[in-house]
């Protein structure tokens, strides 16, 4: 019994205070006082929680496919020009490919034949 007493008075202190000196650290924000000054904007909501944005867009891609990358998320804003998804198309790749290859070809039997003749 006096193991015990004197386990939870030593250890239980000494414990106590290795937990409080390794604690994490509370964070030092900045604070800044409210200060009276000219509203230039304000924003109407008719739903409590919800502010709808003014512009929308739908993606609707001309062909179908599988999505590969989609680098954007709801509620980042985009510029023109930015990569709102890639849908997989290697076998359209290949397919192009493959054509400049037979318009090469194409070319060069032309050739042969203006030569030969």
């Amino acid at each position: 019994m006096t193991r015990l007493l004197l386990l939870l008075i030593v250890v239980v202190p000494a414990a106590a205070a290795a937990w409080y000196a390794w604690r994490p650290q509370p964070l030092m924000l900045p604070v800044q006082p409210a200060e009276l000054g000219v509203i230039e904007r304000t924003v109407v909501n008719t739903r409590a929680g919800s502010v709808a944005a003014c512009r929308r867009a739908l993606l609707s891609p001309s062909v179908g496919g599988r999505i590969t990358a989609w680098p954007t998320r709801e509620g980042m804003r985009v510029m023109q020009g930015d990569l709102l998804l890639a849908l997989w198309n290697e076998d359209l790749e290949a397919a192009v490919v493959l054509a400049r290859a037979e318009a090469a070809s194409a070319r060069a039997r032309e050739e042969s034949v203006c030569q030969e003749a």
